[in-house]
């Protein structure tokens, strides 16, 4: 072979070596960097849809509500005067109402005390009575001790003695008699003072008052109205603090926790947009009691209940709207 022929073949092998190791150094090269864009860039992997739950609610206190219903002691019991409005404040004590047989129960209750004083004037009498009565017994006993004793010694006769013991034997029956008109009277006076205290207790009913510090939510009879048959007359409570009271239906119960977040909006007022917590789901199904517009909606879906506390700001616009129906939707 030529020298030029020589020269010029190394040169291709040189060459050609070059290009398979620049070649081999590519590939690694596409390898490492298909990689790291694997990493910056990884395959998306199919992330189920999670849906946001919408349910009906209504507004009510967290605390405890109240039904107020005056015992039906009479047989035709009406409100005679209401003393509140819906939405008032009351203090322990205030009057709520008061019915038609207030003017009776006062007269009964009058009566039946002045009875009670009668009676304790009649036991009072008889209990002197018997007091002068067992005096004079004691004093014919003794009187008739002693002539049994004389008429021994021959100082006093036999007639003398029995004298004596009639005398102190009718003073017993007498003190027996006073016995028992004290404890006639004493069975009196404990059924006037318990007609007494029944009657009392009829005419301060009679004005129904607020056991604590509470709000008026709802007032059910009005001045003149029949409060037979247990119809409650009005509802009150605390409104510290409000709530929603949601009902959610069964197949989406499972995705409501403690604490999810809900946001609750009212039809018709755009202003009302209150947020809040879950605060307790209940355990057991009822039917649903709150009515959407949709027609095709039926009380008997089954539900459950779900208490939702307000923000401190959602809370205080709420007082104003209790048992108002809300939208409620939970966060994801």
């Amino acid at each position: 072979m030529s020298s030029s022929l020589r020269n010029a073949w190394q040169v291709l092998s040189i060459s050609k070596g070059q290009w398979y190791g620049a070649a081999i150094l590519v590939l690694v090269a596409a390898i490492v960097l298909g990689k790291i864009s694997g990493l910056r860039n990884p395959k998306k992997k199919d992330i189920p849809l999670i849906t946001s739950v919408f349910a009906l609610g209504k507004v009510q206190p967290i605390g405890y509500i109240q039904s107020i219903n005056y015992p039906m002691i009479y047989s035709s019991s009406r409100i005679k005067k209401l003393y509140v409005e819906e939405n008032d404040y009351v203090r322990k004590g205030s009057p709520l109402f008061s019915v038609e047989d207030s003017k009776d129960a006062y007269f009964n209750m009058e009566k039946s005390k002045a009875n009670v004083i009668q009676k304790r004037a009649e036991l009072s009498s008889s209990q002197a009575q018997l007091l002068a009565s067992r005096s004079l017994r004691d004093f014919y006993k003794d009187q008739y001790e002693r002539y049994r004793f004389l008429v021994g010694t021959g100082a006093a006769t036999l007639e003398q003695s029995r004298q004596q013991l009639t005398m102190y034997q009718a003073n017993e029956q007498l003190y027996r008699s006073n016995l028992e008109l004290v404890q006639a009277n004493k069975a009196a006076l404990a059924s006037a003072s318990w007609d007494y205290q029944s009657n009392k207790f009829k005419s301060e009913i009679a004005t129904v008052r607020a056991a604590s510090d509470a709000r008026v939510f709802k007032i059910y009879s009005r001045v003149g109205e029949s409060i037979q048959g247990g119809r409650p007359v009005m509802d009150i409570g605390s409104s510290q603090y409000m709530g929603i009271l949601a009902e959610v239906h069964r197949v989406d119960i499972n995705k409501i926790k403690i604490n999810q977040q809900a946001s609750i909006t009212v039809n018709g007022i755009p202003r009302i947009k209150w947020t809040g917590k879950v605060m307790r789901t209940s355990t057991q199904a009822s039917s649903q009691s709150i009515n959407p517009d949709d027609p095709s909606s039926t009380v008997a879906n089954r539900v459950f209940d779900v208490l939702i506390k307000l923000s401190p700001e959602s809370s205080m616009e709420a007082k104003n709207f209790n048992y108002m129906e809300v939208n409620v939707l939970f966060g994801r």
